[in-house]
């Protein structure tokens, strides 16, 4: 019979614990948010989702100034690749997101928005004669301050009327955590039983 010391367990332990951290890892699709990118007085907004809301179809996108709390509506200008292109905005941070939020998936975090700032004074700066630029936004934003809308592997409450994260990676560390306390009271008791 094969006879596994302390450390020989202790080693079995660790690569158990580092290939379930890595198998949970792998599996994590990457999240509905938004890829801001400040260039000057120019930001791009890149929306990444799983129900394609891309530039100019994808919804009303929004620009919310974190100081000043105003927001406003962009115009439908887009780049080639289907992101939206916010043209002389203003020194400052902002919040780029749909009036309308992605709907929470299953499979990814769901953010509200990303933000970005802009450190270039505005200076003279002329709008593309395709962009017709930001009108004041009137509607009731529907973001909340965090910028996790809900994470994946969510579940839904009446009383919440949104996403809690408890998650499969959760179960998934908890699990794990019960095997390497389940096996330390093991090895517990059998060095109780030798001696």
């Amino acid at each position: 019979m094969l006879r596994v010391g302390p450390l020989g367990l202790g080693v079995g332990i660790f690569m158990l614990v580092i290939s379930w951290t890595a198998i949970a890892s792998a599996n994590s699709p990457a999240p509905q948010t938004y890829v801001v990118n400040a260039e000057n007085n120019t930001v791009t907004i890149c929306p990444m989702s799983f129900d394609t809301r891309y530039c100019p179809d994808g919804g009303v996108m929004l620009r919310l100034d974190v100081d000043t709390r105003e927001a406003v509506e962009l115009a439908g200008f887009c780049d080639s690749g289907e992101c939206f292109v916010d043209e002389c905005v203003p020194a400052g941070t902002y919040r780029y997101g749909f009036a309308e939020p992605f709907e929470c998936v299953e499979e990814a975090n769901t953010d509200y928005f990303s933000e970005v700032t802009v450190e270039d004074d505005l200076g003279d700066c002329t709008l593309n004669p395709e962009n017709s630029g930001v009108t004041p936004f009137s509607g009731e934003m529907a973001w909340s301050d965090w910028q996790t809308r809900c994470w994946g592997h969510y579940e839904s409450s009446e009383e919440d009327d949104g996403c809690r994260g408890v998650g499969m990676l959760s179960a998934r560390v908890l699990g794990l955590n019960l095997l390497v306390a389940s096996l330390a009271l093991l090895i517990l008791w059998r060095r109780r039983r030798t001696t």
